[in-house]
C-alpha cells in the first residue's frame, strides 16, 4: 500500500530534520578533546602538545597534604571556566613551581593562557566554584615560614584566597560589582633596582588625548642605553578596560612578594576630578589585574635612542 504525505506532513518532516541537523551541529561544535580526558596520563599527553615544558604534576607534602585534601584540590579540572558553553582544562601545580596552565576551547580550537604573576606564591590550592552563576577559580595560597622542633612540623602562614575569573582570555581578580571611574592620567614607573641589569622605566598616559610618553634606561658596563616607545590606542584601551573592571580605588597602597632582588613598580592613577590612587608594588605582582597591566606597558616595542 502506498502512503502519501500531505504538504503539511512533508513540511513537518523537513522541519524536524532541520532541527535534528542543527542539534547535531551544536553538539559537534561544543564537543572537544578535553571532554574525553579521564586520567592524569591523558591530561599530561594533551597538555604537552601546547606546553612542551610541562613535566608533570607536583605533589603536596607534609602539612600541605592536609590542606589540599580538605579543600579537595585536584591536579586538573575540566570546566567551562570562561563561561562560553565549552569545556576548558585547568592544570595545577606544574613545572616544580606553583602554576596554572589553561586551555580554553573555542569551536574545536584551543587557546593557551597562563597567569602572569611572578614569584608570588609558594603553595597554591586552586579549586573551581560556581559563584553568581559563573565558574570562578578560588586560589588559596600560603607560605612556609619555618620548622617547629617541638612538634617536628613545618609552620605556615594562614591561608589566603583570591577569587579569579577569566575575562578576554586573561586571569583577573573577580569583581562582583565593577565601579566606573573617569580616569584622567596614568603614570607607571619601575625603579630598576635589582642585583643585575634591570631596566628603569617611566610611562605617562594622558587619557583625555591618549598621548603617552614612554622611556626606558638600561646600564651596560656603567654606560646608559636609552630607549623610547609608544603605547598604541588599542593598548591604552586595554589598560582602561582592565582598570574599569578592577575597582582599583580599593587596592592596597602597597604590595610585596616574598622573593628577594625584585624591582618595584609604582602606579599612580589620577581620576574623578583629581583624586589620586598611588600603588607601590614590589615584585610587580600585587594582584592578577595589576600584573596584566604591567605586562602591557613593559612589553611595548622599545627603540634605542642614538645620541
Amino acid at each position: 500500500m502506498e502512503i502519501k504525505f500531505s504538504n503539511n506532513n512533508m513540511a513537518l518532516k523537513i522541519f524536524t530534520f532541520l532541527l535534528l541537523l542543527i542539534s547535531l551541529t551544536i553538539i559537534s561544535c561544543s564537543a572537544n578533546k578535553i571532554d574525553s580526558l579521564t586520567t592524569d596520563k591523558d591530561v599530561f599527553a594533551f597538555v604537552q602538545q601546547f606546553f612542551p615544558d610541562f613535566k608533570g604534576f607536583d605533589e603536596y607534602y607534609n602539612e600541605t597534604i592536609k590542606i589540599s585534601d580538605s579543600l579537595k584540590v585536584r591536579n586538573w579540572t575540566k570546566t567551562d571556566i570562561d563561561n562560553n558553553g565549552e569545556t576548558d582544562l585547568l592544570v595545577f601545580r606544574g613545572n616544580d613551581l606553583p602554576n596554572i596552565l589553561t586551555l580554553l576551547s573555542f569551536n574545536g580550537t584551543y587557546k593557551k593562557i597562563s597567569a602572569k604573576y611572578h614569584c608570588k606564591y609558594q603553595f597554591i590550592y586552586p579549586i573551581v566554584k560556581t559563584i553568581d552563576n559563573k565558574k570562578l577559580l578560588l586560589l588559596y595560597s600560603q607560605e612556609q615560614t619555618g620548622y617547629d622542633p617541638n612538634t617536628k612540623h613545618f609552620t605556615y602562614t594562614k591561608l589566603a584566597c583570591e577569587t579569579l575569573t577569566i575575562k578576554n582570555n586573561l586571569f583577573l581578580n573577580y569583581i562582583q560589582s565593577p565601579r566606573h571611574y573617569d580616569i584622567e592620567k596614568i603614570e607607571i614607573k619601575n625603579d630598576g633596582i635589582c642585583e643585575g641589569n634591570c631596566p628603569r622605566i617611566n610611562i605617562s598616559i594622558n587619557l583625555k588625548t591618549f598621548e603617552n610618553i614612554c622611556s626606558k634606561q638600561m646600564y651596560w658596563d656603567s654606560t646608559p642605553k636609552n630607549f623610547t616607545g609608544q603605547l598604541t590606542q588599542n593598548e591604552i584601551k586595554n589598560i582602561l578596560s582592565l582598570l574599569d573592571y578592577s575597582n582599583f580605588s580599593d587596592f592596597n597602597s602597597k604590595y610585596e612578594i616574598g622573593c628577594t632582588d625584585q624591582t618595584t613598580t609604582t602606579l599612580i592613577i589620577t581620576y574623578d576630578n583629581g583624586k589620586i590612587k598611588n600603588i607601590e608594588d614590589y615584585g610587580s605582582s600585587g594582584n592578577f589585574t595589576l600584573a596584566e597591566i604591567y605586562d602591557i606597558v613593559y612589553n611595548i616595542k622599545w627603540i634605542e635612542k642614538n645620541e
